[in-house]
C-alpha cells in the first residue's frame, strides 16, 4: 500500500497544469498505471492504449478545452485504488472493467463531457474501494461526485434489493448517471456472455441477463448505440446464437467466419499490410473508433463496400478486429 501510495503521489506532480503537453502527460500516466499493475499489466495495456490515444488527439483538436489532465488522473487513481482486485471470470485486474465501460461511452456512444468520462473511470470506486464521494467532489468536482453516487448500490442492502433499487430508480439518475449505468451493464453483459464465472448456475446466468433487461428497459432514451448494445447480447443469450455479439475471445478464424455468414463477404479478398509513420497515413477515410498510431503495423482487408482492420500488439499477437461498413461507420469490434 505504500508503495501505491509513493507512486501515486510522484504522478500528481507530474499532472499538474503545467503539463501543457498532453502527449507526454500521458506517457507518464501509461507508465504510473504499469508500475501499479506490475506483471499484470499486459491485459489492461490494448484498452489503455487505445483509451490514451483518442483522449491525446481529442485533447488537441479540442484546443486545450478537453482537461486530458484530470481524465489521466482518474486513470491513475482507479488504477491505484482497485488495486489487488480482479474481474472474477477474467481474473485479470479490475481496471480492465472501468477502462472497457469509459471505451463503451468514448467510441460507442461519442461521449466526450469530461464529467462523465471521469466518472466512467471512477464509477465503482466508492462502492468497491476507500474512496469516499468527498473525496471525489474534492478532487474532481461535483458533477463527477454526482454522477459516481447515481451508480453506487446501497451498502446497506443486500445483492438482489440493490438489482430492484437499481431498476426502481434508473429513471430518475443524472444524464451522466445513465450514460455510466449503460456503459457499465453493457461490458458486464458482454464480459457474461464471453466468460460466465464457473460457480454460476444456468439460473443465476439467466436471471443476470433478465435483471440486465429490466434495467435496459428503464433506462431507454440516452443512448441509442449502448441500447441497442445491451439488446443485442441479451437477445445472443437468449438465441444462443453468436451473430449478434462477437465474443472478444473469439478465435481470428471465427471472426471471419462470422463476417462471411452475416455480410457474405469474404474477408480473404485482399489482404494489404500498412505501416504507419509521421509523414504518412495509410487511411484516406474515416472509421469510426479507430484511430491509427505513428509507426504501428495493422492489417487491412477489403471486401465490396466493407473493410477489416486488424491492430496486433508488441508481440506480433492480434490485440483488436474491426469491421467497417460502406460509410465508415463500426459494425463490429472484438479483442
Amino acid at each position: 500500500m505504500k508503495k501505491i501510495l509513493l507512486i501515486l503521489a510522484c504522478f500528481q506532480c507530474l499532472c499538474l497544469p503545467a503539463v501543457a503537453d498532453s502527449f507526454f502527460a500521458a506517457i507518464e500516466a501509461k507508465e504510473v498505471v504499469l508500475e501499479l499493475l506490475g506483471d499484470e499489466a499486459e491485459a489492461v495495456i490494448p484498452v489503455m492504449d487505445e483509451l490514451i490515444s483518442s483522449w491525446v488527439d481529442y485533447a488537441e483538436e479540442s484546443g486545450g478545452h478537453f482537461p486530458i489532465d484530470k481524465v489521466l488522473q482518474a486513470m491513475v487513481d482507479a488504477t491505484a485504488h482497485h488495486a489487488g482486485q480482479y474481474r472474477k471470470a477474467e481474473h485479470v485486474p479490475y481496471i480492465i472493467h472501468p477502462l472497457r465501460v469509459c471505451r463503451n461511452l468514448w467510441d460507442e456512444a461519442h461521449v466526450r463531457a469530461p464529467d462523465v468520462i471521469i466518472a466512467a473511470l471512477l464509477h465503482d470506486s466508492v462502492e468497491d474501494t476507500s474512496m469516499t464521494l468527498e473525496d471525489l467532489e474534492a478532487k474532481y468536482g461535483k458533477g463527477v461526485a454526482l454522477i459516481v453516487n447515481d451508480v453506487t448500490n446501497d451498502p446497506n442492502l443486500d445483492s438482489e434489493a440493490n438489482k430492484q433499487r437499481q431498476v426502481d430508480h434508473a429513471p430518475y439518475l443524472s444524464v451522466g448517471g445513465k450514460l455510466v449505468k449503460l456503459a457499465d451493464r453493457l461490458d458486464n453483459l458482454r464480459d457474461l456472455y464471453r466468460n460466465p464465472p464457473p460457480s454460476w448456475s444456468q439460473e443465476k446466468v439467466d436471471g443476470y441477463y433478465a435483471w440486465g433487461e429490466k434495467l435496459l428497459e428503464a433506462l431507454r432514451g440516452v443512448s441509442p448505440t449502448l441500447e441497442q448494445g445491451i439488446a443485442r447480447v441479451v437477445a445472443a443469450h437468449g438465441s444462443g446464437h453468436n451473430e449478434q455479439i462477437l465474443p472478444e475471445k473469439a478465435s481470428f478464424d471465427s471472426f471471419h467466419q462470422i463476417v462471411f455468414e452475416e455480410y457474405e463477404a469474404d474477408p480473404y479478398d485482399s489482404y494489404d499490410v500498412f505501416v504507419l509513420d509521421s509523414g504518412w497515413c495509410a487511411f484516406p477515410k474515416w472509421y469510426e473508433g479507430f484511430y491509427p498510431r505513428v509507426g504501428e503495423i495493422v492489417k487491412v482487408l477489403s471486401q465490396g463496400d466493407f473493410t477489416i482492420i486488424i491492430r496486433f500488439d508488441g508481440n506480433g499477437n492480434i490485440a483488436a478486429k474491426w469491421l467497417f461498413g460502406p460509410n465508415g461507420e463500426k459494425v463490429w469490434r472484438a479483442l
